[in-house]
């Protein structure tokens, strides 16, 4: 689907992108992309979507209830009520996700808003009854178009890829402020108390 045809293409990240462009399809490819391409990709998709930058909203999934969670931070997550936290962002007509896990860092599309929201990597990010919180910061007036978008992401998702994942200083929630802030939003972390959970359990 998407050709790797430079040398540098090649090279895996310590924390790669994986790309789904319909996440509202229950099948389909996952797939790993470089950081190059995910900016083609979605200059391309704004020809056909809208290139308008609308809401950003950041969202939270309590840990004990992650599918994508370990056993044991499913246990820490039930008892101090942690979260994994992602932000959308609405593209034209498209909806855009952007997360972070140990295995690197996941970006979805979809026409369904709902879709970007209520799944991660085509499963149901939560089971039970536990809700998604979902908190709208609005829209930045200086990011007009995609174009403004990606200058203002280039940067920080330049560092982020090269970067580690780690539990205690790099993880769901430090990604989710670092491109919160690059797109001019004051985000911090509301969804752990950190003197009471260790935060390197938060994915």
């Amino acid at each position: 689907m998407y050709r790797f045809n430079r040398p540098e293409d090649l090279a895996v990240p310590p924390s790669p992108i994986f790309f789904d462009a319909r996440a509202n399809r229950k099948i389909g490819d996952i797939q790993q992309i470089p950081l190059r391409l995910m900016w083609e990709v979605m200059t391309k998709c704004a020809k056909v979507d809208g290139a308008d930058v609308g809401a950003v909203k950041v969202h939270s999934v309590p840990l004990g209830s992650s599918q994508s969670s370990t056993a044991s931070n499913r246990v820490l997550g039930s008892l101090f009520g942690a979260y994994h936290v992602y932000v959308t962002i609405r593209i034209g007509r498209a909806y855009w996700s952007f997360e972070r896990y140990e295995e690197g860092i996941l970006v979805q599309r979809s026409l369904e808003e709902r879709a970007v929201i209520e799944k991660s990597m085509k499963e149901k990010r939560i089971s039970g009854n536990c809700g998604i919180k979902s908190e709208s910061l609005g829209k930045n007036d200086d990011l007009e178009t995609v174009e403004d978008l990606i200058l203002v992401l280039k940067t920080a998702f330049n560092a982020l890829v090269h970067s580690r994942f780690d539990g205690l200083l790099n993880n769901c929630q430090h990604f989710a402020r670092k491109i919160l802030r690059a797109m001019g939003f004051n985000w911090s972390k509301p969804y752990v108390v950190e003197s009471e959970l260790p935060v390197w359990y938060i994915y």
